[in-house]
């Protein structure tokens, strides 16, 4: 693995206790729970809620984990912090903070509610929706394996991804592996509102990183060889409910590698992303940009309601 990669990946041990160890029964409610999505970092994990942290659970030996929520969910909201278990070593400690969702549910929704951030709650529903919702995502044509994640293209210089997704169409013999297909590494930029269309972290911004990026190959190789893994983990820990009946692996991706842009709330008669897509269209990127369009209403995935940069200025 690349040493610009992080690892977000989880050790052996770590596996072990939440598939068939004493943190199962987090794992569990997290799989049952649609309100929850549970990732995985460099060897912890984040489940969260709203577009909030929840619950960080990170080992600190090979028989203890510290558990950590962040209190000021709780500030202004007249609630005071619940007395929790830091250092989780059985399950009935790992119970005590699962049997506290509730509470802790509460305050961040009360603190949420003033400072929500539109672009995580999206990107959960994004997840929830191509990954755990078990009568949709069967039908849908992409995963998710990761959310938030920075590539370093250049010294000190990072290109952030909203999501890494896995194009997988949904076809029988995509499904199957057969007939030499490969599932395609798509990377997903994620807008809430016109007024993030532009400027810092805006449409064109990302797209000159994402020149940058594609320049190494050896990155985007190692960028591809990280997704499979991780994306595997996931699949052991049920995570993926579309898949749980599919025992094919994927152990390698398409040489393709494209860019999606989702894009929430975009007012028709708002001039931005006319004038944005304009731009893009004069930077002549090597790579494919994609522009998914809603099947009706909803955060399905599917390859067919993708249009191109051209596509999308026509419409």
């Amino acid at each position: 693995m690349s040493k610009i990669h992080k690892r977000r990946v989880l050790s052996d041990s770590f596996m072990n206790d939440l598939k068939f160890g004493f943190l199962n029964p987090l794992l569990k409610r997290v799989v049952l729970d649609t309100t929850l999505d549970l990732e995985i970092r460099e060897n912890y994990i984040n489940i969260y809620y709203q577009g909030g942290n929840l619950l960080r659970l990170k080992p600190k030996s090979k028989k203890e984990y510290s558990a950590f929520f962040d209190f000021k969910y709780f500030k202004g909201a007249g609630l005071k912090p619940l007395e929790l278990p830091e250092i989780i070593l059985n399950r009935g400690e790992i119970e005590l903070w699962i049997n506290s969702f509730a509470l802790l549910k509460n305050g961040m929704d009360l603190y949420l509610g003033k400072k929500k951030n539109h672009e995580r709650a999206f990107q959960q529903i994004l997840v929830s929706d191509n990954n755990g919702n078990k009568n949709i995502a069967h039908g849908t044509d992409y995963f998710i394996s990761d959310i938030e994640y920075a590539v370093e293209y250049e010294e000190k210089q990072n290109a952030r991804f909203d999501a890494l997704a896995i194009l997988w169409r949904s076809t029988s013999t995509a499904r199957k592996l057969q007939k030499g297909y490969l599932p395609r590494l798509t990377l997903i930029e994620m807008k809430y509102g016109d007024s993030a269309l532009k400027g810092k972290s805006g449409m064109v911004d990302h797209l000159t990183q994402y020149k940058k990026f594609f320049k190494d190959s050896d990155k985007v190789d190692a960028l591809k060889n990280f997704v499979i893994k991780q994306f595997q983990q996931k699949r052991d820990l049920g995570l993926v409910p579309a898949l749980n009946s599919n025992s094919f692996k994927i152990t390698k991706l398409d040489d393709i590698v494209d860019v999606m842009f989702v894009l929430a709330n975009h007012k028709p008669t708002d001039t931005k992303l006319q004038k944005e897509l304009l731009v893009c269209q004069e930077m002549n990127v090597k790579f494919r940009v994609l522009f998914s369009q809603a099947n009706f209403h909803g955060y399905g995935l599917y390859e067919n309601n993708m249009y191109s940069v051209e596509n999308i200025i026509s419409r």
